[in-house]
């Protein structure tokens, strides 16, 4: 039996954030996330089972939400503005973010291609997510590159749902947010 369009897949080839206004609308310029080295998408759910006459007589199951982990190389300034919900500062030669005490973390969208091993690739799009917990974004090590790691929480979107999951029969290259030609969650 072959495999699917998009199947199978090896290793991860682009990611985009961009801020999100409203039920599927995005605003500003969609930004890279530079030199993407991982993602993993995790369906949350949330279940309950009814015991009673000695056994399991139901068992319930919601899908909930989902959590985005992304690993990327180094500290790129305007990524992690989208996703803080700053904005870069340029004075002379200077770029600068700066954090204070108080500031509320934005939504924004995400988007992950991976490549076929054969042909085309496999996107995740994530509509509407926030950082929810602490996260290393400057780190330095003799030897190393930086590779900060952070986890995101995925929530409903009104038009687009908690992720949608995409392939394509040839590799498309990430340039809009929503993804063209896609259908919205009844």
């Amino acid at each position: 039996m072959p495999f699917e369009t998009g199947a199978p897949q090896f290793g991860v080839n682009d990611a985009k954030v961009q801020v999100w206004t409203g039920p599927g609308t995005y605003s500003g310029t969609i930004t890279d996330i530079f030199g993407i080295q991982m993602a993993r998408v995790t369906l949350q759910v949330i279940s309950a089972i009814a015991n009673g006459d000695d056994s399991i007589i139901a068992a319930g199951a919601r899908n909930t939400g989902a959590q985005l982990q992304m690993r990327f190389v180094g500290l790129n300034l305007t990524q992690m503005a989208v996703m803080t919900g700053k904005t870069v500062t340029v004075s002379a030669s200077v770029s600068q973010l700066s954090y204070g005490a108080g500031g509320k973390m934005p939504y924004f969208g995400a988007v992950i291609k991976i490549l076929s091993e054969e042909t085309g690739d496999t996107w995740a799009y994530l509509p509407k997510c926030k950082i929810m917990s602490d996260f290393v974004p400057f780190q330095g090590e003799f030897g190393t590159f930086p590779t900060p790691e952070l986890t995101v929480q995925a929530v409903p979107d009104a038009t687009w749902g908690i992720v949608t999951f995409l392939t394509h029969p040839a590799e498309v290259a990430i340039t809009v947010m929503p993804p063209a030609n896609i259908v919205g969650v009844p």
